[in-house]
């Protein structure tokens, strides 16, 4: 059953009703005069409020009565009562109601523009009516201080704007209420050619006002409304098809506790015939004198609202709607209803307040989609829904050097029998936790030490490997992201090419060596932690990058060719983010050279030890023998 509010003003609201009133629709009617409670049709679907037409009034019972359709039927004379409808009411939502009017033999005008075009016409005087939105256009009447005269009432808020038209205040008249004969007079008087007149003045004063004009014999233009206005039989069409839309509602429950959902919620589930859920959610909600049905699959949730005839609907979800439980893309998917989203307490916010902590800079990742390793690395504050692999997180991150992070895993938040516990990842891996777990990681050290492989734990084979402080270092300036190709040249044993499929683990690496030996262990390593997302390549980065597909991101670590050909040849109309590691300070000043020549952005040279912890900073051009250099710009080779 549909709602219509419905604001009184003109005769046609009383047709309207009459005819609405038939069908399975509830009408309330809104207006301040008693009166009209007489004039109504007495129907149980038609309801009539008495009351103040202002902007609050009008705002809260809108939003008591959530309607499907809002008719404007207000008086055209109450301006302010239109403009607060508007303001207050979804375009898709609102109609206006349109005054049925006979047709006169006058001349019609859509708009301002064409009013101006005709009466520039001629040098003829110009009378306009009250309170015109378009007061700016008159100004365009040529020697417009002469020419126009308006009718305007003492105090209406349209002088001013009159006035800044540049229209002469001896030019406006303030007789609101006058008579035929007393505007015949002023026509003569003023010598006046053409008269202008809205459509939506009264009925009276439009028919008082072109008898004047026939009289006179001079022309009158009838301006039509900007906005469209729908006669009774156009409403009644568009509200018919606004009933055959269902309304759904997606009603976030939070944490699962009832007693934590939203005052908006509980009035969602009020208004609707029927709630959707899992059974053990709706017997948790305590809700009564509903009707049910039980379903948690999103096609089981599909079918039943398809194929049922309920106008309104409530499917309630535990958790944080829209975040991480499908819902966006299950509203996405319910094309032909209206889909409004309520949230309830969110269990990160929940989990938040029970920690005191502030989760603003917070990031919230699933773990069964998202890279858990590389949102621990890359930030302080990590909230981590788990989907009940709780333990299968904690021992990734404890065997991948996280063991010292600091942990909170909360369980069966807001329920009687919640349970928060709190530690490092190490004391907390071998655990048994519920279903409904909630973690939140909190690593003092993110991307500092964003290196996350141990030396001991890399099969090296007297390979190079670049030391976890440079790692580290190496790690922030790729910036790696999803879903990427990135190149790194001379991988050596593949610690750095593993270390970037863990923390980008959609990305394609390409792990490029002239070694045979380091081929092979770029494979063993990436079996030892099981990475499938790099590919080993045997050759010379210059032969065989032409045939790889273009890179994102590009590492040259231990290439030991010619450095700056080669970057010219990657970089060649590519963009890349490229991360150089050299121990040659004349490697290092060429490629910066090379660099600025081809404007790349966001250039930066560091100066760091080669023995584990000691940073000369950023900038430096002192050399040491124990030292490289590390470079990196975002930019492509024209040149």
């Amino acid at each position: 059953m549909s709602r219509v509010m419905l604001f009184d003003g003109l005769e046609e609201c009383i047709s309207l009703c009459e005819k609405l009133s038939s069908l399975d629709v509830i009408i309330d009617v809104y207006g301040e005069y008693e009166s009209i409670k007489e004039t109504y049709p007495n129907k149980n679907n038609i309801h009539i409020h008495i009351t103040e037409l202002d902007a609050d009034i009008i705002r809260l019972e809108y939003e008591r009565l959530e309607p499907d359709v809002v008719v404007d039927g207000a008086h055209i004379a109450d301006v302010s009562v239109h403009e607060i409808i508007k303001e207050t009411v979804p375009n898709k939502k609102y109609i206006r109601l349109r005054e049925e009017r006979e047709k006169l033999d006058v001349a019609y005008c859509d708009n301002m523009s064409d009013v101006v075009a005709m009466v520039n016409r001629t040098r003829s005087n110009i009378y306009f009516t009250t309170g015109d939105m378009g007061l700016e256009g008159i100004s365009a009447v040529v020697d417009s201080r002469k020419r126009v005269y308006i009718d305007l009432p003492k105090g209406n808020v349209f002088l001013r704007r009159a006035a800044a038209s540049g229209i002469s205040v001896s030019r406006i008249n303030d007789i609101f209420d006058y008579t035929e004969e007393e505007l015949i007079g002023i026509i003569k008087d003023n010598g006046i050619k053409y008269i202008v007149v809205r459509e939506d003045e009264s009925r009276a004063r439009i028919k008082m006002m072109y008898s004047a004009a026939k009289k006179t014999n001079i022309i009158m233009i009838v301006l039509r409304p900007e906005e469209d206005c729908f006669t009774v039989d156009e409403v009644i069409t568009k509200i018919k098809s606004i009933d055959t839309v269902k309304q759904v509602y997606i009603i976030g429950t939070g944490a699962g506790n009832p007693k934590n959902m939203t005052v908006e919620a509980c009035e969602a589930i009020e208004k609707c015939e029927v709630v959707i859920g899992s059974e053990e959610l709706i017997k948790l909600l305590g809700i009564k004198d509903k009707e049910f049905h039980f379903a948690q699959k999103t096609e089981d949730i599909k079918e039943f609202i398809n194929s049922h005839f309920y106008s309104r609907l409530a499917v309630v979800t535990q958790g944080d709607v829209c975040l991480l439980n499908g819902i966006a893309e299950f509203t996405r998917e319910m094309k032909g209803y209206n889909v409004i989203v309520v949230q309830g307490v969110s269990s990160i916010a929940y989990l938040a307040a029970r920690l005191g902590i502030d989760w603003i800079n917070c990031v919230t990742v699933d773990s069964t989609k998202d890279n858990v390793l590389k949102a621990v690395a890359e930030n302080r504050g990590v909230f981590v829904f788990t989907d009940g692999n709780t333990n299968t997180v904690l021992k990734m991150l404890n065997d991948n050097g996280f063991e010292n992070v600091a942990v909170c895993i909360a369980e069966r938040l807001s329920l009687s029998d919640e349970k928060i516990t709190t530690g490092y990842v190490y004391e907390l891996a071998d655990g048994k936790y519920d279903a409904l777990t909630v973690m939140y990681f909190e690593n003092p050290k993110y991307g500092k030490a964003s290196s996350i492989l141990k030396e001991d734990s890399i099969i090296t084979g007297n390979m190079h490997i670049l030391n976890r402080n440079i790692r580290a270092v190496v790690m922030r300036d790729m910036d790696l992201r999803a879903n990427e190709v990135v190149y790194d040249i001379g991988a050596g044993c593949g610690a750095m090419a593993v270390e970037m499929a863990l923390i980008s683990n959609r990305s394609r690496i390409y792990a490029m060596d002239k070694s045979e030996l380091a081929v092979d262990l770029i494979e063993r390593n990436c079996s030892l932690y099981t990475v499938n997302n790099v590919r080993a390549i045997l050759g010379d980065a210059m032969e065989i990058t032409g045939s790889l597909p273009k890179p994102d991101a590009v590492l040259i670590e231990g290439y030991d060719g010619n450095v700056i050909d080669l970057v010219k040849c990657i970089g060649r109309l590519n963009e890349i983010r490229l991360v150089v590691v050299t121990r040659g300070f004349d490697n290092a000043y060429k490629l910066m050279e090379l660099m600025h020549k081809n404007y790349f952005e966001n250039i930066e040279i560091k100066q760091i030890s080669v023995n584990e912890g000691e940073n000369y900073g950023n900038g430096t051009n002192m050399e040491h023998k124990d030292t490289c250099f590390i470079i990196k710009g975002t930019g492509e080779i024209t040149g």
